[in-house]
């Protein structure tokens, strides 16, 4: 949704060209942080997930996103931040995942939200099948 808004507002100019690097490279490379750093020290912190969020608001000005996008885009973050406290609540999920993945939420908004969450899940499911240090739990 965000590229889509771009290419129709600052297509062919060198503010476009900057706009459109910053709004396909931000969000990735701060999630290869937020993934690494979780991955080495099981903890997100709390700067590097608000950094997340935060840099979706300039850049959906930037981008020209309309006002009702941007609702749904915020909607979905709220929406995935009570789901994801939920999940922590029941034991199932961390404190710091159920925000990274409200903070993540934004970025893809609600037409996208089910897909990244099935990706995320699927990825999820495979590093669990594949860390050694994962022992199955015993049965009551």
């Amino acid at each position: 949704m965000l590229v889509r808004a771009l290419d129709s507002r600052c297509a062919g100019t060198s503010w476009g060209l900057m706009i459109h690097f910053l709004s396909i490279s931000i969000f990735p490379i701060l999630m290869i942080i937020a993934g690494a750093g979780d991955a080495l020290s099981l903890r997100i912190p709390n700067w590097l997930t608000l950094a997340i969020f935060a840099a979706f608001f300039p850049l959906a000005w930037a981008t020209g996103m309309p006002l009702t996008d941007f609702a749904f885009h915020v909607l979905t973050a709220v929406v995935l931040l009570v789901v994801g406290f939920l999940l922590f609540s029941a034991g199932l999920f961390g404190g710091g995942d159920a925000k990274l993945l409200a903070a993540a939420g934004i970025w893809f908004g609600s037409s996208q939200a089910l897909p990244f969450l099935l990706f995320t899940v699927m990825a999820g499911g495979v590093l669990a099948w594949s860390d050694p240090l994962t022992e199955p739990v015993p049965e009551a």
